[in-house]
C-alpha cells in the first residue's frame, strides 16, 4: 500500500520496505530512496532536479546520509 505525506515542502512517499522523499525547492527538488533491510536503512538512489535539468547525488552511504541530513535540518526549522 502506497502513503504519500506533505510536511511543508517535503513530500514522503512510503511504499513496503521504501520511502521516497521529496524535498522541494524554489526551482527543483532533491529525491532519495530510503529501503529498509535487516533492521538497517540505506539509500538506494539519490538525484537531484533543477530548472529541466538533472542527476544523480553520487557517494558512499556515509556521504549521502550527510546530505540526507542537511536536507532534513533545513526543512526542519
Amino acid at each position: 500500500m502506497k502513503t504519500i505525506t506533505k510536511f511543508g515542502l517535503v513530500d514522503v512517499i512510503s511504499e513496503g520496505k521504501k520511502d521516497i522523499f521529496n524535498f522541494h525547492r524554489t526551482s527543483g527538488r532533491h529525491t532519495y530512496e530510503v529501503v529498509f533491510k535487516k533492521g538497517k536503512a540505506f539509500i538506494k538512489k539519490a538525484y537531484w532536479r533543477y530548472l529541466g535539468f538533472g542527476g544523480q547525488i553520487k557517494g558512499d552511504q556515509g556521504s549521502l546520509w550527510k546530505n540526507f541530513n542537511k536536507e532534513i535540518k533545513k526543512y526542519s526549522n
